[in-house]
């Protein structure tokens, strides 16, 4: 009769060891940092940490973004975001497990902002204003190579960003 298990491996790897790698068990090392700047005016630059809390579908975040103020009586504008991260691997939802962490990611972040505006008025007095609250950004990582590339995103479709993205593995 024909070659149990055990022996069949053991003629085609050595020492019986199977080395391939199942791919579509492994989880997508999604946890991004980005470095962005607005698209529009005023200028702005920001970055976001995110943190794996369930693997292939959620992190939560936090981002931190400066306005550069383009009128004499703003003096300073900052934005604070913690989220929750949605995000859709393409490659692995078609199957391309071996390319799961490149290519097109899709996120949603859902959170908390809070801005600051510091101005001055007619009179010369400054004047600290905040305010915060539920808030929203969708974009795209796009991974050109295992850990780097590049982003967009939108907060609520009214102002929009691009940059870098790592993502340490």
């Amino acid at each position: 009769p024909g070659a149990g298990l055990a022996e069949q491996l053991s003629q085609t790897v050595p020492d019986g060891i199977d080395t391939t790698v199942d791919y579509k068990s492994l989880k997508v090392k999604y946890k991004p940092s980005r470095v962005f700047f607005g698209l529009q005016t005023p200028f702005s630059m920001g970055s976001d940490q995110e943190f794996r809390i369930v693997k292939n579908i959620l992190n939560i975040g936090f981002g931190y973004q400066y306005n550069f103020p383009k009128d004499d009586y703003i003096l300073e504008s900052s934005f604070a975001f913690i989220y929750a991260s949605l995000y859709a691997p393409l490659n692995r939802l078609t199957g391309n497990y071996e390319k799961q962490d490149k290519g097109l990611f899709i996120f949603a972040h859902l959170g908390y902002g809070a801005s600051s505006v510091k101005t001055i008025d007619f009179d010369g007095k400054t004047l600290n204003t905040s305010a915060g609250g539920f808030t929203w950004r969708v974009g795209v990582d796009y991974y050109i190579s295992d850990g780097f590339g590049i982003t967009l995103s939108s907060y609520e479709g009214k102002t929009f960003y691009g940059g870098i993205v790592v993502s340490i593995l």
